[in-house]
């Protein structure tokens, strides 16, 4: 202990004497009362004796023997001779078209898969409906003689029918023009109406020039219809289907009754 105190710079000093109370009796002193002890230096306190030695009575502890490792002294090893600088591998960009297709189509995420077959499946729907509609006014423009006529009316009510605006069952021309006109004021329905039915109920077969008069007619009266409406309103009636499920000029043929003799 005097030892560690003076590596530490504190002052300290062994200390030889005789200690009577070691062996439980103070009036005598022997040889066996012999002892040593530390003793270490405070201001203002002088020289404070310190008791290390543990009593005798006291048995130390039974542990448990831990093997002690015994490392060999650390021997400086010469330097390793210089090597070459390792060479890495080549780093491919991730949008190297260098690799294969099949790995370029599991790079791509599957909901980004669903988002582009959906947008295609509407895309393909949108042009069908567009199609079909664009067939129909050729056939009805097609069409000879009064069917032509009535065709362009049917051309003029679809349009009507895909800005969701459609007369009731059983009306005549005229009528179903007035009943239509409160929601196209710009598209003169009531007129149009009248034109076709001045065709319809002639003498004879409507000539090719006037019938080429109805549809130049039915040309200018289907874009006024949506004149007063915005812009992706008209584009909406384009696209609607509506016309599609039920057109205009669907005729139903009555069923023939069965007679029966009495």
């Amino acid at each position: 202990m005097m030892l560690m105190c003076r590596s530490l710079g504190i002052p300290a000093r062994v200390v030889m004497g005789f200690d009577p109370a070691t062996d439980g009796d103070a009036s005598d002193v022997t040889g066996q009362d012999i002892s040593a002890w530390v003793e270490v230096a405070f201001e203002q306190a002088g020289w404070v004796s310190f008791t290390v030695t543990p009593e005798r009575d006291q048995v130390p502890q039974q542990q448990n023997a831990r093997k002690v490792s015994n490392p060999e002294p650390q021997v400086l090893q010469p330097p390793l001779p210089q090597q070459d600088p390792a060479e890495l591998p080549p780093v491919y960009d991730d949008n190297d078209n260098n690799g294969s297709e099949e790995d370029q189509a599991a790079d791509v995420p599957t909901a980004m898969i669903v988002a582009v077959a959906v947008v295609t499946g509407i895309a393909a729907l949108l042009a069908a409906v567009l199609m079909a509609k664009v067939l129909r006014r050729r056939r009805r423009r097609r069409r000879q003689g009064v069917e032509r006529a009535l065709g362009a009316w049917d051309e003029v009510v679809d349009r009507a029918r895909d800005f969701g605006r459609s007369a009731p069952d059983g009306l005549t021309r005229r009528e179903a023009a007035a009943e239509l006109s409160s929601g196209f004021p710009q598209a003169e329905l009531p007129r149009f109406a009248h034109a076709i039915d001045a065709q319809v109920f002639a003498a004879g077969d409507p000539s090719s020039y006037d019938l080429n008069q109805i549809w130049e007619s039915a040309d200018l009266i289907i874009p006024a219809m949506g004149s007063d409406r915005p812009r992706w309103r008209r584009l909406l009636a384009r696209l609607s289907p509506q016309s599609l499920w039920r057109p205009a000029g669907r005729r139903t043929r009555p069923r023939a009754s069965r007679r029966t003799d009495p």
